[in-house]
């Protein structure tokens, strides 16, 4: 895709897309040109170059020809202006298959280090089988650099198969990969304040065989469920449906449904008297916790003066989505 200043690439499918032949190379999206983009609420699925089996392994990314790039993209963002934006929030990725030889290389987004490139509440999965000498990457750039990955960029779900050499949550560059980051815990320290909140899965799809809107099943629990943020400014409304999506805690991914959820949601959080005091006094707090999991336990941590106390176990009276515990009063020391 080329041309133009500001786009807006939503509510898209990019499906059943195959190249043929061993130089083969097959994109979902293919980006060169444009100031501003924003890209959200598309899905990309069954693409691949199975018979790709280059003779040398590639040089760089981004390229028309296999040989100078990577065999299947998801996205790939190719454009090399500096100061060009591209907003990538919403999209679901499900990259399958294997190619024909020892270099074939995928990538389910992959970004020239160039522009400047925000990432939010997107479902990369790349459960590709690499060649023997090239890895599957969820996400990928062209080389080394992280100026221009911006701050925002957060609550995304990476994925490319149990952690090895040649299955990455990220890379630089493609033939010998550089920085590759085998986990996610290792991959948020590389990228850190980045991503803090970005998850690992293998999310199960309903369909991912024959939907191209790629639903997220309803019946396994997953990161996705209320695992994004708020994005941009006002908040995207609507998934790929056009069904209602959450302003406050939206689904990561392009379908927005009532999943199974991993993470327990925090409805409020309230403190009885809810300042300081001049004097002593014992402080009730009260935490309401979704129901979209089962809670077990909620620990409160809480500081005198900036000197951490030992943490108190809440209460629910052994049922409900209702925890208080009491913050005793000191004497002599009032604010907490």
């Amino acid at each position: 895709t080329t041309g133009g200043v500001t786009k807006f690439l939503d509510g898209n499918t990019f499906s059943s897309l195959y190249a043929g032949g061993s130089l083969g190379i097959a994109r979902g999206l293919w980006v060169t040109s444009g100031t501003d983009w924003y890209i959200y609420n598309n899905a990309f699925s069954r693409i691949n170059a199975p018979l790709s089996s280059p003779a040398t392994a590639p040089a760089s990314n981004s390229s028309t020809t296999v040989t100078a790039g990577l065999s299947a993209y998801g996205i790939d963002i190719a454009n090399a202006t500096a100061g060009y934006n591209f907003y990538i929030y919403n999209n679901t990725i499900n990259l399958t298959g294997s190619g024909g030889g020892a270099n074939y290389a995928t990538s389910g987004i992959n970004v020239n280090v160039t522009p400047n490139v925000t990432l939010v509440n997107n479902l990369v999965i790349n459960n590709t089988t690499p060649g023997t000498s090239q890895a599957a990457v969820a996400y990928r750039r062209s080389a080394a650099g992280l100026t221009t990955y911006q701050s925002a960029s957060d609550n995304n779900i990476f994925y490319a198969g149990v952690p090895s050499a040649t299955k990455l949550i990220y890379g630089e560059g493609v033939g010998a990969t550089t920085n590759p980051q085998q986990t996610l815990a290792a991959y948020k320290t590389f990228v850190t304040p980045r991503d803090a909140n970005s998850r690992t899965e293998n999310t199960a799809f309903t369909a991912a065989a024959t939907d191209s809107l790629l639903h997220v099943s309803t019946a396994v629990a997953t990161f996705v469920e209320s695992g994004g943020k708020p994005y941009p400014s006002p908040a995207l409304t609507i998934d790929i449906d056009n069904q209602t999506r959450s302003t406050t805690a939206p689904d990561i991914g392009a379908d927005e449904n009532n999943f199974i959820g991993l993470l327990p949601q925090i409805i409020s959080a309230t403190a009885n008297p809810a300042t300081g005091r001049c004097t002593a006094v014992s402080h009730t707090v009260t935490v309401v916790v979704g129901s979209n999991v089962t809670v077990t336990g909620v620990t409160l941590n809480y500081s005198f003066d900036g000197v951490a106390q030992t943490p108190i176990v809440m209460s629910n009276g052994g049922s409900g989505t209702t925890w208080t515990g009491v913050i005793p009063a000191e004497i002599g020391r009032a604010h907490v």
